[in-house]
């Protein structure tokens, strides 16, 4: 089958973050830097631009190229392929499930990083599919995130301007995901959120 899809999650243990990702799925932290909040990457994409990537595809008798326009001119990002077939077309060298994939070389095992929490340094962790960072890089999502008065608003204004990017550049919207988990010490949110019947 060519059904799959990528992963990536972090576990929190004490002042210890785990993140565990499977392709281009990604995790960033907001974290104050010289008094700037600054976004950094808990997690690593797995794609065909990364050497030691796609040298595991072709060692596995796999393809890595961009598409082709009408002239022979690549466009848009690095792509797995079979050798003498124009399928699957993945942009990411890890996934799970694409039995097809998984023949020229894209695994499932997941890299693990690890990321020692600075309580009132660090703000918050954005987890997101793919789609929320085709056209938006950590800094810019944690910017988005910090403007926000509480998690719901910050979630809805993220997943909003992925979406806003993706209309102004593509045809088709990919899938667009994303979880804030704001840590202890915080200074984001301002505001907390609480429901209450009266």
């Amino acid at each position: 089958t060519c059904s799959g899809t990528t992963a990536v999650v972090c576990y929190i243990d004490d002042h210890k973050i785990y993140t565990c990702n499977s392709g281009d799925s990604r995790a960033v932290i907001g974290t104050m830097v010289d008094g700037k909040l600054i976004g950094k990457g808990l997690s690593k994409d797995q794609k065909p631009e990364v050497e030691s990537e796609a040298k595991r595809i072709i060692d596995n008798n796999g393809r890595v190229q961009a598409c082709q326009d009408m002239d022979g001119n690549p466009v848009g990002p690095m792509r797995v392929w079979l050798k003498y077939q124009d399928i699957p077309g993945l942009a990411m060298t890890r996934s799970f499930g694409d039995k097809l994939a998984a023949s020229v070389g894209v695994i499932c095992t997941p890299e693990i990083l690890e990321y020692d929490i600075k309580e009132g340094v660090d703000q918050f962790i954005i987890i997101g599919s793919d789609g929320i960072w085709e056209f938006i890089d950590n800094q810019t999502a944690v910017d988005i995130v910090a403007k926000q008065s509480n998690p719901q608003k910050a979630v809805k204004a993220i997943v909003e301007e992925a979406t806003s990017r993706w209309q102004m550049e593509e045809e088709v919207i990919d899938d667009i995901t994303a979880v804030i988990i704001y840590l202890k010490g915080a200074k984001h949110p301002t505001e907390t959120t609480t429901s209450s019947k009266k």
